[in-house]
């Protein structure tokens, strides 16, 4: 006879936990669908609260060959979003769906270097401080990188770098400073 599976019992006095709700998925195929219906649709599988500004307009095409995790679909709705200029800027319990030029004059969530920013969507501004390398250096390099409602700054006499940025990006940036940012003199022996 085979044997069953191992079962593990662990002895505990807290409350047992709920059971847990199965991972739903979903294909998403849209074929030039209106880009307000394709979001009402994701939101809604989300239990997403959202307001879509009025210059939010267009039609989009998104085909999945496999299903998705429910779970994952924020981050297909933010690349939905970003190829057809405009962003989900997270504002309370709301969703703002906006033109990216615009996602700047939204609420901006503000971290220091150490700190990780709380919002996984929208923009963050992160101040970096750098030690080596001028703060003006690194704007010119990083800006061909920036996306569209990026915005990369310097102030000079502190040796401080601001990036106001989607928070994956602003992930990406940092690798960038941190191969930059070093004393290019340390590896040199006399």
């Amino acid at each position: 006879p085979a044997a069953g599976p191992a079962v593990l019992a662990v002895l505990s006095p807290a409350k047992p936990a709920a059971p847990a709700v199965p991972e739903r998925y979903v294909s998403l195929n849209c074929d030039n669908a209106d880009i307000a219906v394709v979001i009402q649709t994701i939101a809604e599988l989300l239990h997403m609260n959202y307001i879509v500004a009025p210059t939010v307009r267009g039609r989009i095409t998104i085909q999945t060959s496999e299903k998705l995790p429910v779970s994952a679909l924020l981050p297909v709705l933010e690349q939905i979003l970003e190829v057809n200029g405009f962003m989900a800027v997270k504002s309370g319990d709301f969703f703002k769906i906006v033109p990216a030029n615009q996602a700047k004059q939204e609420s901006v969530e503000t971290v220091l270097q150490e700190q990780s920013p709380t919002v996984s969507t929208g923009l963050v501004t992160k101040i970096v401080q750098l030690r080596y390398i001028s703060p003006g250096e690194v704007v010119k390099i990083l800006t061909p990188f920036k996306t569209a409602a990026g915005i990369y700054q310097s102030h000079e006499p502190a040796r401080l770098l601001f990036l106001t940025e989607v928070p994956a990006k602003i992930a990406d940036m940092l690798k960038i400073v941190e191969v930059l940012d070093v004393d290019s003199f340390a590896s040199i022996q006399v």
